[in-house]
């Protein structure tokens, strides 16, 4: 009962992520000032591969290689064959047909039918009608 109510000016405050720790600054400059005077790394293989002039024209010869060989294999003179799909084969068709019979709601369906009696027939009460007594069944 005699606990102070905390103060509600700003309900929020302990969500307020934590500052950087002080010594942070000063590592980051020591590590900087380690980097720039230190010697220099050995280049990755493909700053290597880049400033190799004659990997470069290697490269653009095999490019130019292949657009020529393109370019003679897919020729304007050769006919364009359109991408064909062949039939659907007998039992495609039926497969598909029946997974549309699955897939459809029998509910929604119109033409469904009851998995109880035949059409026509009318389908047994689960519930007895009330004016009628009820049978005991002993054994």
């Amino acid at each position: 009962m005699n606990e102070k109510p905390a103060p509600t000016s700003d309900p929020l405050s302990g969500l307020v992520p934590p500052g950087p720790p002080p010594e942070l600054r000063s590592r980051v400059l020591a590590a900087s000032r380690a980097a720039l005077f230190a010697a220099p790394r050995r280049p990755d293989r493909w700053s290597l591969l880049w400033a190799s002039r004659p990997l470069r024209l290697a490269w653009a010869a095999c490019v130019l290689l292949l657009l020529a060989g393109h370019a003679l294999l897919v020729g304007p003179g050769r006919p364009k064959h359109e991408a064909t799909a062949r039939p659907p084969s007998r039992s495609e068709r039926e497969a598909e047909t029946e997974l549309a019979a699955i897939a459809r709601l029998p509910r929604l369906d119109p033409d469904a039918r009851s998995f109880g009696p035949g059409p026509g027939e009318p389908l047994a009460p689960a519930i007895p009608p009330g004016d009628e007594p009820q049978k005991e069944n002993r054994t």
